[in-house]
């Protein structure tokens, strides 16, 4: 919509070639971003460590789990990337365990595409935190 108010309302120019260029493909990432990759559910599980589920777009299974790190005050680090679970609708994630070795969470969701709930989830330690 930006990009159409900016052709419409400014004269053409160089100027306004290279800036259109340049927003095009922002705008277009911003929207596949917002609708593919939303945040669903997010908590703390440590210091510095948090558990993310994200959608997973159209064709997935189920939702996207990440367990990140914190770096740089501002920054994530993605350390686990979890697609295969084929859980939908998790409602809330409990941490069990989680120390250098192991992570163990309970996540629960709705039970259409695995019976088990809530669902346990393990993460063996290898070099990732």
């Amino acid at each position: 919509m930006t990009t159409i108010i900016y052709f419409a309302l400014v004269k053409n120019t160089t100027r306004k070639l290279i800036t259109v260029v340049i927003l095009i493909p922002l705008i277009l990432l911003s929207l596949f971003t917002y609708l593919f990759g939303r945040t669903i559910y997010e908590s703390k599980i440590a210091d510095g460590y948090k558990i993310q589920v994200t959608t997973g777009g159209i064709m997935s299974c189920g939702e996207l789990i990440h367990l990140t790190e914190r770096k740089y005050l501002i920054f994530n680090k993605e350390i686990v990337y979890e697609s295969s679970l084929c859980l939908r609708e998790i409602k809330r994630i409990e941490t069990i365990n989680f120390d250098q070795d192991s992570a163990v969470f309970l996540i629960y969701h709705n039970g259409e595409m695995d019976s088990e709930n809530p669902y346990q989830y393990k993460i063996e330690n290898k070099s990732m935190w």
